[in-house]
């Protein structure tokens, strides 16, 4: 997340990937690199369950089940 926002900014601090992960361990750690991984894993999941829900919603109504 840190990344995508780093790359939108106008000055972005990260000159790559693994600048960004050497910069982010030394500042905040080796925590630093997990924040905002729930938020990401919960937003990713209920996407999916979302889109297999109405993919399987819409095959069914065209087979006519």
């Amino acid at each position: 997340v840190k990344f995508i926002h780093d790359q939108t900014s106008a000055n972005p601090k990260y000159k790559g990937f693994f600048h960004g992960v050497r910069e982010i361990i030394k500042t905040q750690g080796l925590k630093g690199t997990y924040q905002g991984l729930t938020a990401t894993v919960l937003k990713q999941g209920s996407n999916q369950a979302i889109r297999f829900y109405v993919m399987t919603s819409l095959r069914n109504w065209y087979k006519g089940v």
